[in-house]
């Protein structure tokens, strides 16, 4: 592991995800450095409409030179990939859950190509059963087509939610 083992959570959109992260952010063991990406539209009327690119450009700023793991959850994961095509060598591990497939449109779809440049051992995916926002079997087979090895994990759920933090250890201290 790194010296300083920078853990950065992009949750999803709606305000709830804001207490996963920080549920998540507590449940990770000491030795990373966890910081929680909070959207402005959680405290704004409504979003801007460019503000995933806006998060985009300041994560980009932010960790520029620093290596750093990813948590992401739902549109965390789009913004995830965005971030990794401007610096995939500024990542560590990718660690997506929920990932939004129905909710994508065939242009954000194709950031994703960038996971079939990334070491598949360094990114894990972790999708509930029959989530809404894409069931496990679409996005294992949507994934698998882009890295054929990257893993991906089936979690018997029904919802969007990902309350797996020992997933996430173990993932990020292996």
């Amino acid at each position: 592991m790194n010296e300083e083992n920078r853990v950065i959570i992009l949750p999803g959109y709606s305000l709830k995800n804001k207490q996963w992260a920080q549920k998540t952010a507590a449940a990770l063991p000491p030795i990373f450095k966890v910081s929680i990406r909070y959207w402005p539209h959680w405290t704004q009327a409504a979003p801007a409409t460019n503000w995933l690119d806006r998060e985009v450009d300041k994560l980009q700023k932010l960790y520029r030179n620093l290596p750093v793991d990813l948590i992401a959850k739902s549109i965390g994961s789009y913004i995830a990939v965005k971030l990794l095509q401007r610096n995939p060598g500024n990542f560590h591990r990718l660690l997506i859950c929920g990932l939004p497939i129905n909710d994508l449109s065939a242009e954000d779809k194709n950031h994703f190509s960038v996971l079939g440049s990334l070491p598949a051992e360094k990114v894990l995916v972790i999708q509930n059963e029959t989530d809404n926002h894409g069931s496990f079997t679409q996005v294992k087979a949507f994934v698998q087509a882009i890295n054929p090895h990257i893993d991906i994990l089936s979690r018997p759920r029904n919802d969007h939610e990902y309350p797996y933090p020992e997933d996430f250890i173990r993932f990020l201290t292996s």
